[in-house]
């Protein structure tokens, strides 16, 4: 198929890539005696929800780049129907990533198997998707007042 992949789908998609790399590094790097950071609850699930709102944004740019020039050219317009398939996967695979790395922490020492930070990242995750619900909302609204207003005016 030619012309499938844009430059924006490279570019996203090896955005992600290096990004879900370096997440896998720091969480199979060993814990360092004496770091404070690890010891502070709060601090910890921050940067685990942080962490996953980025991985989620990053896989919404790379899924909705690779699929949009298909969808236009196919007829199909973006729509809060499609990205709820999107976000079906991206909370799948953040669930799964989030217990895959886990686990991958368990033989390493200094690291535990820690349910709250499955949590942390599957609220990064969710506040993603509700952040752009709520965007995607605000605009049509704005969109549907303008269209009022032009109506009036004319």
């Amino acid at each position: 198929m030619k012309g499938r992949f844009t430059n924006d789908t490279l570019k996203y998609t090896f955005t992600f890539v290096i990004y879900s790399v370096i997440m896998l590094f720091f969480t199979l790097y060993p814990k360092i005696e004496g770091s404070q950071i690890s010891e502070i609850f709060a601090a910890d699930k921050i940067a685990h929800v942080i962490q996953f709102f980025l991985f989620s944004f990053l896989y919404y740019k790379m899924r909705l780049s690779a699929c949009l020039k298909q969808r236009v050219n196919d007829g199909f317009k973006q729509d809060l129907t499609y990205n709820k398939y999107i976000f079906t996967e991206l909370f799948l695979l953040g669930l799964l990533l989030s217990v895959l790395f886990e686990t991958l922490q368990i033989p390493i020492t200094g690291r535990t198997f820690d349910w709250y930070d499955v949590l942390a990242n599957l609220i990064g995750i969710q506040l993603f998707i509700l952040l752009f619900i709520i965007i995607q909302k605000k605009k049509i609204y704005n969109k549907k007042r303008s269209d009022k207003n032009s109506d009036f005016k004319n």
